[in-house]
Formats: structure tokens, C-alpha cells, sequence
């Protein structure tokens, strides 16, 4: 989940419920997609498995980019959820494939089936900006996470591959783990971690 201080964004799928019954979202009796279904204001129809190769495309009919689900893609119908995005072919050409539902004060995303990574990066990059969100480009394998200290914000980087990654920077930050202060990028060693902190802008004196 993510958040911001004005509104609360939640994104899932069938695939966010554990199918063997021990799930919050699913009870062995309840249909799929649960509780989850209630949240998201959608009915699962049906489950649809492709070969290796096959994909499901789906255009968006406002600011949600289109996109392909590889694998599995479900026929779902929206109960109390707006429609984003609409399947481009086949027998669920278009029905929904991807919808967003009011509630309370918060929204909840529903992808009906297993994105592409392409696709989830464009996804994911929209719903955020409409939130007011930040989002960066990091590079495959690395992640980031703020922490709050002391009234500042720490970036940490983790890079979870055994290669070393670059991650651009937005500004002068000093790394608390090497002590050094960084200018435009950091450089993160086979899994590495930088602990990034704001570097005060020097004073001028009379």
C-alpha cells in the first residue's frame, strides 16, 4: 500500500489472495477473488491460462496506460468499480482489465492478471503521480526506502544482486555507511546498502 496525506491507495489482483484458505482475503468457501472482491467492487468470471509465449493486451480508456498480462488474465465484472482499462481482443475483448474503486477516503486498484513488468513499471508510475506520489527509476535488482530521523528523511538503497548497480541522485546526499558525500549518483557494491542523508547547504558569511 501506499500513501500520501491526502488519500490512501491500495493495489491488487486475484493472485494478492492465498488460494489454499489460509488468506485473510479468501475463506476455502468463498469464490475468488474473497473479501479482496468486495474492496476492489469487482466479481471474478473467469481464469484464463496462456502458453509461454501468449499475452493478453488491454488499452486504456482514460489516463492508465495500456499494456499485456502474460501467463494468466481473468474475466472480471465491475460490481461498483469504474473501468480504466478494457481488453483489446479475444472472447473478454472488451470487458475489463484493469478498474479502480472509492473506499472511504482511499482508492483500490484491481489488475486482473499477471503484468508484464513494462506494463506494471507504467502502471504502478500513473496511479502514483495521480496520488501525488514521487516515484524514481531504480535500477533491476535495487530498491529504496525513506526513514524519517530527527525531522530528516534517509534514503537507503539496497541492491539485492551480486553485481554492483549506479542509482542517480537528485541532489548532494552523504552516505552515513561510507561517510562519504555523493554528488549525482552512488555507487552500491554486489548487495550493497547506502544509507543516504541531506547534506546542509553551506552557510555564507558576511
Amino acid at each position: 500500500m501506499a500513501s500520501s496525506s491526502a488519500i490512501q491507495i491500495e493495489i491488487a489482483s486475484a493472485e494478492s489472495n492465498d488460494q489454499n484458505g489460509s488468506s485473510r482475503c479468501h475463506a476455502p468457501d468463498e469464490p475468488l477473488p474473497g473479501l479482496l472482491g468486495e474492496l476492489a467492487g469487482v466479481d471474478l468470471v473467469d481464469i484464463a491460462s496462456m502458453l509461454a509465449e501468449g499475452e493478453a493486451r488491454f488499452a486504456g480508456v482514460d489516463t492508465i496506460p495500456g499494456g499485456a498480462f502474460r501467463g494468466w488474465s481473468e474475466q472480471i465484472e465491475p460490481t461498483t468499480a469504474r473501468v480504466l482499462a478494457l481488453y483489446e481482443e479475444g472472447d473478454v475483448a472488451e470487458t475489463a482489465a484493469v478498474t479502480v474503486n472509492d473506499v472511504g477516503s482511499g482508492r483500490v486498484f484491481y489488475i486482473a492478471g499477471a503484468a508484464i513488468a513494462e506494463t506494471l513499471k507504467r502502471l504502478y508510475a500513473t496511479i502514483a503521480s495521480g496520488a501525488g506520489l514521487a516515484t524514481s527509476e531504480l535500477p533491476d535488482g535495487t530498491e529504496a526506502v525513506t526513514l524519517e530521523r530527527n525531522g530528516e528523511t534517509l534514503l537507503v538503497l539496497l541492491n539485492h544482486r551480486d553485481e554492483e548497480r549506479f542509482v542517480a541522485l537528485d541532489g548532494r546526499r552523504r552516505d552515513l555507511v561510507s561517510g562519504a558525500d555523493q554528488e549525482r549518483e552512488v555507487r552500491l557494491g554486489p548487495f550493497g546498502v547506502a544509507v543516504l542523508a541531506p547534506v546542509p547547504a553551506a552557510v555564507e558569511t558576511a
